[in-house]
């Protein structure tokens, strides 16, 4: 009897730490699609930064440049929660934001006639995930905090 009762709390932890290990995998998973979203909208923050400066808009052009900056934080603070090495992560939060300009650049250089439409629906898509960068920066500056202390 005491044996089932043991095989049988065996059983139930092996169970309950795997599915532990799966909500983990999950909540990684969903951080690291953040952390794709958080990047294409630093990628286009920092697009709008060059196209504003080669309109002469500086005011607007710095704003963009440190908004930016901040959603590349955010995907640095999501790499993070994905479970990401401290020392990936600014590498491919750069490679995710590079990706993005990378692909501005080229519908602009094509002359895309439906580009001031797509960079209104851009504007539009990044303001709808702009709850996820304010949680992911504070998640990184907290995380810099405890390594500071």
């Amino acid at each position: 009897m005491i044996r089932k009762i043991l095989i049988a709390g065996l059983i139930f932890f092996t169970l309950s730490a795997s599915a532990a290990e799966n909500e983990q995998a999950a909540l990684q998973h969903e951080a690291y699609s953040d952390a794709q979203v958080l990047g294409r909208c630093a990628g286009f923050l920092g697009f709008m930064s060059q196209l504003y400066a080669a309109q002469n808009q500086l005011i607007q052009a710095d704003d963009a440049a440190l908004k930016s900056n901040g959603w590349r934080l955010a995907t640095m603070g999501a790499l993070l929660a994905a479970g990401w090495r401290s020392e990936n992560l600014a590498r491919t939060a750069d490679s995710i934001y590079e990706g993005a300009i990378t692909g501005w650049r080229g519908r602009l250089e094509i002359t895309d006639s439906d580009l001031s439409s797509s960079l209104d629906e851009e504007s539009k898509f990044c303001l709808s995930h702009n709850q996820s960068q304010e949680i992911y920066r504070e998640f990184l500056k907290r995380v810099a905090n405890q390594t500071e202390n």
